[in-house]
């Protein structure tokens, strides 16, 4: 009997203190990336090399970006994309903003990043979540 009252109490708490992170952005990440990195590897299978800044872009729109600087606008959803290199590889990071949050460290409610190695070996796409609750040590 007593669990019955509890549970509702429980789930109550743990909605008002996890607050935003019951959305998980991931999944619409996902549509983007997904598309974009096979149109990645079958651009560098044919030109064996990466694409420049107007190939890149048209790349982004074939994944169903309507661009607008490091905007990608999909299905409602504003998603930033960096590109980044390191050591020759070729990395992209798709990141669901939170403008209104203060603290530009915070601001990022997921992320996924793939890419291609400088070899031509393709990194598969990871993705992650911000916590929810952040404890002080």
């Amino acid at each position: 009997m007593m669990l019955k009252t509890k549970l509702p109490l429980i789930a109550l708490t743990v909605t008002l203190f996890t607050g935003c992170c019951l959305e998980d952005h991931r999944p619409t990440i996902r549509k983007v990336a997904e598309p974009m990195l096979k149109e990645l590897e079958a651009f560098y299978k044919q030109n064996k090399r990466f694409p420049n800044l107007e190939e890149q872009n048209k790349i982004y729109k074939k994944s169903g970006c309507e661009m607008k600087g490091s905007i990608c606008n999909f299905n409602g959803a504003e998603l930033t994309i960096i590109r980044k290199g390191y050591t020759g590889d070729y990395n992209i990071r798709i990141k669901y903003i939170d403008k209104s949050i203060k603290n530009i460290y915070k601001q990022s409610l997921a992320s996924c990043n793939f890419g291609i190695y400088a070899n031509g070996k393709l990194d598969s796409i990871g993705c992650s979540k911000r916590n929810c609750l952040e404890w002080r040590q």
